[in-house]
């Protein structure tokens, strides 16, 4: 079993509770900004003598049309940050060793009209005994 499902429902669960726009992993058809999308992971081993682990990262996109669309982007970006750094997550099937942000960014996107923030954490998950 690997982490990678179970750490984005844990992701989505924390998410989707704390931000007040929709959080998804695939946008239906013209749904309304601003919205997250829990995008792309990789997964790398990290055993011990003991147990079996993941480091794993995962990359959030935060979309914005709004007029100030950076301004909205790095404020859900914040927000992001708020409740995923050194979070205590609840993985099904896995203790949550540690989360950590490693970077954002926000870029325009469509002729300046669409802002695009990009986030990545870090996570690393023990297998639970």
């Amino acid at each position: 079993m690997d982490g990678s499902w179970p750490l984005q429902q844990a992701l989505y669960g924390v998410l989707n509770a704390a931000l007040e726009c929709a959080v998804y992993d695939d946008v239906p058809p013209k749904k309304p900004m601003p919205y997250v999308v829990i995008g792309d992971d990789t997964q790398l081993p990290d055993d011990t003598k003991t147990s079996l682990g993941f480091d794993m990262t995962i990359t959030l996109h935060v979309w914005s049309d709004a007029k100030d669309g950076r301004r909205e982007a790095k404020q859900l970006l914040g927000e992001i940050y708020d409740e995923l750094h050194d979070a205590n997550l609840t993985v099904t099937g896995f203790d949550a060793v540690s989360c950590s942000f490693e970077f954002s960014e926000t870029v325009p996107d469509r002729d300046d009209k669409i802002t695009h923030g990009i986030a990545r954490y870090r996570v690393v998950l023990d297998k639970a005994a």
